[in-house]
């Protein structure tokens, strides 16, 4: 009897779900890692985030490419009548409401990842929402706002080779280029949309970085090539760095807590240089093998949409172009080398935006107020105005980097450069952090606020013992660090050169030739820069738990 009860209760079969409520499900559901990933305990989420969806994840580079396809203005080309103008003209209104539309949505939608979502048990990916987040909010703001009403053109390139066969790198400027006309058919717009949207540093485009070179000169090993140099070449780098991160991590110096200061003051430097060799390998590795894979469906699929090209044209972006240069620890004089020449450049669009620019200008203004006050108190003219030949900015310059005054307000454009990648770290570092300090045990207001003079942990005094008291402040001040040390060293480079020009007048020498022991004292400045302060860059990475998952340790 019981039993015919209980099956008379029971509930009818469940409905089946429709299409509709199957797709929005999916976009629902939280993306989780954790079962393809090791166990990260130091791992907390910042306060008030939520697991990101899958939708979160798609509508910010979704709504950024579909804005980038509207972005070329509409061309009346053949319309003869002025009743199709006009229709051109309507469209052309339309196109351009929709389009800052996306790009508002877009812009918002990236800049709340690092705030309002987390990946969960993930350190790492939270830390990549976050540099996601905020230089794809950078990036949108700048082409569709700051830029605006200039558009982005391809470069025209031509691939022909001279009669002797062989090609030569060009030295032509980036902006004197001829460009190409902008697309107008729906096919030419989507490849030219997702050329722009992953040229992070402009290959091909006019608003290219200084180190990338538009000719065909084959420098570098094709794509197919490039999978036996990441496997052979980068991989067993990475290999020894990981291990090394791993079996320092794992040691009894860390068993007290995660941080920099408990390793003995021998150790730390060689840390350091793991992790940084170890992302320099990663990012190497990762780019170059993506690369190589996706170069080839490029190549297919490009033809379709640019089969009016003409055959010495170069239309798309695929050929191989190295995200990193090749590094000689005897070409590391300075701090400056090793940022502008060694370290990659997929920022550097942001950074001359909202760093260098800004900055120079603030650097100018210091320094017309500086000659005004000198000038009036000796009676003088006033100086001219800082900006009398105009403000370059991206609104009138593709690259507006290029057509700065050079010696104006230098100190300015290098501290900006650093400020613009401090602020974009750090907001990545408190993701990763969940919000916290991390602060090492000898820090100084925990030794003032417990009234000791000593320290904790190994007893040996750290750059870290002074971090800013703020979440992020570690990765932060690291670059801040980095940008005065370069403009320290050309202030320093300058004080010696000119000593030696007074030093070959006297002795009636034809040019200033480096001394033998130049080399030692730059190779040592830089590193100890770069590995000093790298002490503030892995802080972060270790109370995070970002190192565990970099070497796979699991709990």
């Amino acid at each position: 009897m019981d039993t015919l009860r209980n099956l008379l209760r029971t509930s009818p079969p469940a409905r089946p779900q429709t299409v509709s409520e199957r797709v929005v499900g999916a976009l629902t559901t939280p993306l989780d890692p954790r079962a393809f990933s090791p166990q990260n305990p130091h791992f907390i989420p910042l306060p008030g985030s939520k697991p990101i969806p899958v939708w979160a994840a798609i509508l910010p580079p979704l709504s950024y490419y579909v804005a980038l396809t509207l972005l070329p203005p509409l061309s009346h080309h053949g319309a003869f009548s002025s009743s199709a103008v006009a229709a051109t003209g309507k469209w052309q209104t339309l196109a351009t409401s929709l389009r800052f539309a996306l790009a508002t949505i877009s812009i918002v939608t990236f800049a709340v990842l690092p705030f309002a979502y987390h990946v969960p048990g993930s350190a790492i990916l939270t830390y990549q929402l976050g540099l996601v987040g905020c230089y794809g909010a950078c990036r949108v703001f700048d082409v569709f706002f700051l830029s605006y009403p200039r558009v982005p053109r391809r470069l025209r390139l031509d691939t022909s080779k001279p009669a002797t066969g062989r090609q030569y790198p060009s030295e032509l400027p980036n902006e004197q280029w001829p460009t190409q006309d902008h697309p107008v058919g729906f096919k030419a717009r989507l490849w030219w949309a997702l050329d722009l949207l992953i040229s992070m540093r402009g290959v091909g485009w006019d608003y290219a970085s200084p180190d990338v070179r538009h000719d065909t000169n084959p420098w570098q090993p094709p794509s197919r090539r490039q999978l036996h140099r990441a496997f052979f070449k980068i991989g067993p780098v990475l290999a020894v760095c990981l291990f090394g991160l791993r079996a320092m991590h794992a040691s009894d110096y860390m068993v007290t807590g995660m941080s920099i200061t408990r390793l003995p003051v021998g150790l730390r430097p060689l840390f350091v240089a793991f992790t940084g060799v170890s992302l320099y390998a990663l990012f190497d590795f990762g780019y170059t093998v993506v690369s190589a894979l996706a170069l080839p469906v490029l190549r297919l699929i490009a033809p379709s949409a640019t089969a009016a090209a003409q055959p010495s044209e170069e239309l798309h972006n695929v050929d191989f172009f190295p995200l990193l240069n090749p590094v000689n620890l005897t070409e590391l004089r300075s701090v400056r080398c090793f940022w502008s020449k060694c370290w990659h450049r997929l920022f550097h669009r942001a950074f001359l935006v909202y760093g260098v620019l800004p900055f120079q200008r603030l650097a100018l203004l210091i320094e017309y107020a500086f000659r005004w006050i000198v000038a009036r108190a000796q009676g003088r003219a006033a100086p001219s105005t800082p900006f009398a030949d105009g403000r370059p900015s991206p609104a009138r310059h593709a690259d507006p980097g290029r057509v700065l005054n050079r010696g104006q307000g230098d100190w300015g454009k290098v501290v900006g450069a650093f400020v613009a990648s401090g602020a974009i770290h750090a907001v990545s570092e408190r993701a990763a952090l969940g919000g916290r300090l991390a602060l090492p045990p000898q820090h100084a207001t925990v030794l003032l606020a417990a009234g000791k003079g000593g320290s904790h942990g190994s007893g040996i005094w750290s750059v870290t013992s002074f971090l800013p008291p703020f979440s992020g402040a570690g990765e932060f001040t690291f670059f801040l660090l980095n940008g005065l040390a370069v403009v320290v060293e050309a202030v320093v480079g300058k004080i010696v050169m000119a000593q030696r020009r007074k030093e070959l007048q006297k002795a009636k020498g034809s040019s200033v030739q480096p001394r033998w022991y130049d080399i030692y004292i730059q190779l040592t400045w830089t590193l100890t820069v770069l590995l000093t302060s790298g002490e503030l860059f892995v802080e972060g990475w270790l109370a995070s738990g970002l190192v565990d998952e970099l070497t796979f340790r699991s709990h």
